[in-house]
């Protein structure tokens, strides 16, 4: 990460958020954490669920329901490939 003058807030590569800034409005995004039971970081879609917590895509739920995640960083979704 860098710290950006102008805009005076911490920048990070690929356009990484800290997660406290991410929208909890049910909106999917791209996460970087602990995703579910993966033991290691990684990076996935996510959204903030109704119940309060991150969740790992819950096309991807287990039989408990979706999968909490513990994450440190967003970032918006790419736009979708025009063809």
């Amino acid at each position: 990460r860098r710290w950006d003058t102008e805009r005076q807030e911490w920048v990070y590569p690929a356009d990484w958020r800290p997660i406290d800034s991410a929208p909890k409005d049910g909106t999917r995004i791209l996460g970087f954490g602990k995703l579910g039971f993966e033991p290691e970081d990684g990076i996935g879609t996510v959204m903030w669920n109704w119940a309060g917590y991150w969740v790992c895509d819950p096309h991807e739920a287990t039989e408990y329901g979706p999968e909490k995640c513990e994450l440190t960083h967003w970032s918006p979704l790419p736009e979708p490939p025009n063809e």
